[in-house]
Formats: C-alpha cells, sequence, structure tokens
C-alpha cells in the first residue's frame, strides 16, 4: 500500500532561512519525494499546517488539493503496486496528477547519431555567406 505525506524539509534551509514543503510517497522501505514549490519557515508549519503566514488559508488550500491529487493517483495504482518498481510508481502517479506534462522520451540510438551527425553537417556563417 501506498502512503502519502507531506512534510517540511527541514534538513536543507535556503539562505532567507526556509524550507522546502514535500510530498512522500512511500512503500515499506522506498519512498520517493516531490516539490511542491511552496518553501516555509519552520515556524509557519505546525502539524500538517500553515501558520502564522500571511497567505496561510490560500497556501493549505493549495497543499490540501495536491496532497488529495496524489492520494487520488496513488489510489488509482492500488492493483498493479506490487507488480511495479518504484520509479515506474512515480511516473505513473506524476502523469496521473498532471496529465499534460511530458513523459520523459526514451531516445533511440538512430535518434542520438542524427543529432551527433548534425552537428558536423552545418555549415557555418562564413562558409554560408561565401557560397
Amino acid at each position: 500500500m501506498l502512503n502519502v505525506k507531506v512534510f517540511l524539509e527541514t534538513r536543507k534551509v535556503s539562505a532567507d532561512g526556509t524550507h522546502d514543503l514535500k510530498i512522500k510517497v512511500s512503500r515499506k522501505n522506498e519512498r520517493f519525494f516531490v516539490t511542491m514549490g511552496i518553501k516555509l519557515k519552520a515556524e509557519q508549519w505546525d502539524d500538517g499546517k500553515v501558520v502564522n503566514h500571511p497567505s496561510k488559508q490560500t497556501l493549505n488550500r493549495n497543499i490540501l488539493s495536491m496532497l488529495n491529487s496524489y492520494n487520488e493517483a496513488a489510489y488509482s495504482l492500488r492493483f498493479d503496486e506490487s507488480k511495479l518498481t518504484m520509479a515506474e510508481i512515480k511516473e505513473r502517479i506524476k502523469m496521473l496528477v498532471n496529465p499534460n506534462a511530458e513523459a520523459k522520451h526514451a531516445r533511440t540510438l538512430v535518434e542520438c547519431a542524427e543529432e551527433y551527425i548534425s552537428k558536423f553537417t552545418k555549415h557555418s556563417t562564413l562558409q554560408i555567406y561565401n557560397s
């Protein structure tokens, strides 16, 4: 079963004294983290909620919305979860949470070779003007 939690990453401190708010998705001893794009000071985070912040209501709504999205995605994988690696779960959850995001595109050997060859077949500006 996948567990989804929100936590304040207090091990790393930004120059302005804030910490990243992250979502942790875990299964037994495996886990992955997703940065939420929210930075808070330690005193602005208490028991899973934003406190002492001018935009605390908006931030709490956004956090709850994101947490619900990740919980729904994790729940939708409940039947396939045991057959998937954590990397596969991460990719599927990210696609379920944000379907408009581009999936990682695995390039073929031919695509890599064509890109490499194209670097040598392009003409320089001087060659173009001289011809």
